[in-house]
């Protein structure tokens, strides 16, 4: 169930759901420095600097066939640290107390997305908020994930309108009999600009295979050939491609029904905790995971994703946020979410997740 993640999250995924009111994820990493690290930089620095000559040699006749594959400088500074990354996955009751917890080490990030998947699947089968917060060096919210509604999207009313006029700003969404398309347009630097960098920066940029992708960009850039995300929403699947005029740089699909859950947040598990790139669509579907990459500001994000959840929900016949019945993510009471819903019981929206990361406080010592 959990994907070999280790028998403390089988046992948390296996459980009885009652008095759970929601599932808590931190994040944590511990970075360790790597003191032969200082040795390997020195023998690279001596023998780099012998072999330039020949290293020259090689990049020119090899240029057509990729060049010489060099490290960068971010590969050798990424030496330097050991990591260690840690899950913690928390059952919390409506008091905020801990029912249940797993701590997990993911070997890596396919590990890490497997285990969330695993996580959300559970959470949308049983109703549950999942709260996702980097735990170092403060506790700091991530995203939320509302089991048991569409896309597990908040139950709120988007405003659409605003959400067209946000993409339009960088580019273009035709809503058509085929479904509907979004195309983003990526910031570039003027022409000038960019064959400025590539007459100046070619000869520190072509020794690697990171730079001489950077040089094929300005080249592009001073074509004045932008890069552009292109989302494709049909009946049958979820389609990304990043182009760059007529070319493809990239392209993956998945069939919506397998969708779980989309996110636009940072993906600790794919980085440093806190994360260092800012947020992503996070697109979480049974057996697989897209981390991609959205042009256009912080506000583009979520409103493509606004767009794409409605339009979802429009091909399904349900217009609108149609209610699901979940646990209250404060006290468990269950309800049927709805926009302005509120619970029966505390008399909160489901969307208000304040104080709900906190850790509840510790009893009170008995009086002897």
């Amino acid at each position: 169930m959990s994907a070999g993640l280790g028998p403390a999250l089988d046992d948390l995924l296996g459980a009885p759901a009652a008095g759970v009111a929601r599932l808590v994820v931190l994040h944590r990493a511990h970075r360790h420095f790597r003191w032969e690290a200082l040795a390997e930089a020195t023998l690279a620095l001596v023998f780099g600097c012998g072999a330039l000559p020949v290293l020259a040699v090689l990049v020119a006749l090899g240029a057509a066939a990729g060049g010489v594959p060099l490290p960068g400088l971010g590969d050798l500074l990424a030496r330097a640290w050991r990591w260690s990354r840690e899950v913690e996955v928390q059952r919390r009751g409506g008091d905020g107390a801990v029912l249940q917890r797993a701590v997990l080490a993911p070997p890596g990030p396919d590990a890490a997305d497997a285990g969330m998947r695993a996580l959300l699947e559970h959470a949308a089968a049983r109703g549950l908020v999942v709260l996702e917060a980097t735990d170092a060096p403060r506790r700091a919210p991530i995203a939320a994930w509302y089991g048991g509604q569409p896309w597990m999207q908040p139950p709120v009313t988007p405003d659409l309108p605003a959400c067209n006029r946000i993409l339009a700003r960088t580019g273009r969404v035709e809503d058509g009999p085929d479904g509907l398309r979004v195309s983003l347009a990526e910031r570039r630097p003027a022409p000038w600009l960019a064959a400025f960098g590539v007459v100046f920066l070619a000869p520190a940029l072509c020794w690697t295979a990171a730079g001489r992708d950077t040089l094929r960009t300005l080249f592009d850039d001073a074509r004045a050939r932008p890069a552009a995300l292109r989302v494709h929403l049909s009946r049958s699947a979820l389609h990304f491609a990043r182009t760059r005029g007529e070319h493809v740089l990239w392209e993956d699909a998945l069939p919506r029904a397998s969708l779980l859950g989309l996110a636009f947040a940072p993906a600790p598990e794919r980085g440093a905790v806190p994360p260092r790139e800012g947020p992503h669509l996070r697109v979480h579907a049974r057996g697989r995971s897209l981390h991609v990459p959205v042009p256009g500001g912080e506000a583009t994000g979520p409103a493509l994703l606004s767009v794409l959840a409605t339009a979802s929900a429009r091909m399904d016949g349900a217009p609108g946020s149609p209610a699901r019945i979940a646990a209250c993510p404060r006290c468990a009471t269950r309800y049927a979410f709805a926009p302005e819903a509120r619970c029966p019981a505390c008399g909160t929206p489901p969307v208000q997740l304040d104080g709900l990361l906190d850790d509840a406080p510790a009893a009170p010592s008995p009086k002897v």
